[in-house]
């Protein structure tokens, strides 16, 4: 299947284009046939050249894998959109460094002093992981996808409810709504993370990520403009196709898998094979 910088950007619908990429109008969307993408694929297999596989693959977006040998591959249903990496590294990431531009490298920004400050002051419970106490800084490192859980679901609304929600201080009244639209639609973002991070779900549930979501994602194109929406901005929204598929986040996202490569690559070993 085509990645996330071609026109097929999507592995689960039809959208084509990235002109696409911002729409928001999910219940539109149609599902790839599985049967369409197997004709695809074997069309591929069987051109001439690289250059007729090259133009196939152009016009449609698949490639052959071994895996269509298996008569139950369907890429629409078992490609999972990962919740970890398009939500929490990807989508909440982008949120607060690019479209809010909430780092150190802004120096206009007061909200990231605030930020440290509440990292700082906050008492929080024993479970509750870690976060750098310099965030935004260069010396914090490259953030992890639990530490962007944390950071948005409880440092973050703490800041920027006391400076932009009810009772903040502004220069006008146009200065004011400016700030509680941006809080509004930051909090729509946060609301989905914390949804799809429950360890149960339901049918309310996930209807209930799914309009957070699109909140969001119509927050971006009204408020931010010029900002131009990720391909996993429409990936998202097909979290809640694999919710009802396979139920909670927690039976099938990546945190167990990238464990596993973190305590691989602490064994100690000559860098030989054999």
């Amino acid at each position: 299947m085509a990645g996330h910088s071609s026109h097929w950007y999507c592995t689960v619908c039809e959208c084509y284009h990235l002109d696409t990429v911002g729409r928001f109008d999910c219940e539109a969307w149609r599902i790839r046939d599985k049967d369409t993408l197997r004709q695809q694929a074997e069309a591929w297999r069987t051109a001439g050249s690289s250059a007729a596989q090259e133009k196939l693959f152009t016009s449609t977006g698949v490639r052959y894998t071994e895996l269509w040998r298996l008569r139950y591959w369907d890429p629409t249903r078992q490609l999972v959109v990962d919740a970890m990496h398009c939500v929490l590294e990807n989508l909440v990431s982008f949120h607060f460094r690019e479209v809010l531009k909430l780092n150190w490298q802004a120096a206009e920004s007061k909200e990231t002093p605030r930020i440290t400050d509440v990292i700082r002051d906050t008492e929080t419970p024993s479970w509750l992981g870690s976060v750098p106490n310099n965030y935004g800084h260069a010396a914090a490192g490259t953030l992890k996808a639990d530490e962007w859980r944390t950071l948005s679901t409880v440092y973050f609304p703490i800041a920027l409810v006391s400076m932009w929600g009810e009772g903040s201080q502004h220069p006008s009244d146009k200065v004011a709504t400016r700030y509680r639209r941006l809080l509004d639609h930051t909090m729509a973002l946060v609301s989905a993370v914390i949804v799809v991070c429950k360890y149960t779900t339901s049918r309310t549930r996930m209807t209930q990520y799914r309009q957070y979501v699109r909140a969001w994602a119509q927050g971006l194109k009204e408020l931010h403009p010029n900002v131009k929406p990720r391909v996993n901005s429409h990936m998202a929204f097909h979290i809640y196709d694999f919710l009802s598929l396979f139920g909670p986040v927690y039976s099938w996202w990546c945190f167990p898998f990238e464990r596993l490569i973190g305590q691989l690559q602490r064994m100690p070993q000559n860098h030989k094979f054999g």
